[in-house]
């Protein structure tokens, strides 16, 4: 295995979930990746949006073919990235830059760190303690981006990319296939970083799908719903939905025929259990939530 000039000139810290990517090879094959997932939008020059740089060995490769703006969390990350890289200026013949915000990306909104124009790809090799987090963010902000392609534990990326009614379906799966198409790359054994990673990884491709939550509020509730479902998973959907009526404070049996119809609707039934249903199916459960408390709410406008 080839590694990286820079393999040990940072010492990992385990608080912050850092393992360093060393091997070339794959990053030559995550390079490509990138070059490729740049090309989904023609009609846009997209630029990078790259999430913990670390120590910048993605990021040289990426600045030879796009501008990008960096994310780094790590004070010890961004001084060493402003010593060994230009920050701001001009580093190929095709104008690309870098520019370096010390930042927990999580706490950001993406025009708190990116121009107006144009629409950004982001990558990263994503530390594992903040994927799922990270996950929900990128959903909830998809309309800033032209797609992702991210470093993961394949744990995770096999969560995203498993099918309904699989033992890995589940929360986080319903909420980012509404988002995105989920396309696994390749593995990473966990020899390729420093610290060596007790797990495998992969490198998985995101696709933006044309989905957005009609309002927030809907997406809460959808998050809500799923939340709650997921988390008595072993249960009956019956039960299940009983308890997040009740939580609700929307009455069940009056509106358990309904309730029923709209599982018919998707193939199932109220004696399954949570993971056979779709994610179009959360979202529609969601969207009779919404419109229930709605109506709740407006006819106690009138009392």
């Amino acid at each position: 295995m080839r590694t990286t000039r820079s393999a040990s000139s940072l010492q990992a810290r385990r608080s912050l979930g850092q393992n360093f990517l060393v091997d070339t090879d794959i990053l030559d094959r995550m390079e490509s990746e990138v070059q490729q997932a740049l090309t989904w939008s023609p009609q846009e020059q997209a630029a990078v949006l790259e999430i913990g740089p670390g120590m910048g060995a993605l990021t040289e490769r990426v600045l030879k073919v796009s501008s990008v703006v960096a994310v780094e969390k790590d004070p010890r990350a961004v001084a060493y990235l402003k010593e060994h890289l230009a920050i701001g200026d001009t580093t190929s013949s095709v104008g690309t830059s870098l520019t370096l915000h010390e930042a927990d990306v999580l706490q950001c909104k993406p025009d708190e760190l990116l121009p107006e124009a144009p629409k950004h790809l982001c990558v990263g090799n994503l530390p594992y303690n903040i994927s799922s987090d990270f996950l929900i963010w990128f959903c909830n902000h998809k309309d800033a981006f032209t797609g992702g392609v991210f470093l993961l534990q394949k744990e995770v990326v096999e969560r995203i990319a498993s099918p309904v009614g699989t033992k890995a379906y589940g929360r986080i799966t319903a909420l980012v296939s509404l988002h995105f198409d989920v396309f696994p790359l390749f593995d990473v054994p966990p020899q390729a970083f420093r610290p060596i990673p007790k797990v495998m990884s992969s490198f998985a491709a995101l696709r933006p799908k044309r989905f957005s939550f009609a309002n927030e509020t809907l997406r809460k509730t959808f998050e809500k719903t799923t939340a709650a479902l997921f988390s008595q998973r072993r249960k009956m959907l019956r039960k299940s939905l009983q308890h997040l009526f009740k939580v609700m404070n929307i009455p069940y049996a009056e509106n358990e025929s309904a309730v029923e119809q709209l599982l018919q609707k998707h193939g199932v039934s109220l004696t399954d259990r949570s993971e056979s249903l779709s994610p179009q199916g959360f979202l529609d459960l969601a969207e009779m939530f919404h419109n229930m408390s709605q109506t709740k709410t407006k006819g106690r406008g009138h009392l």
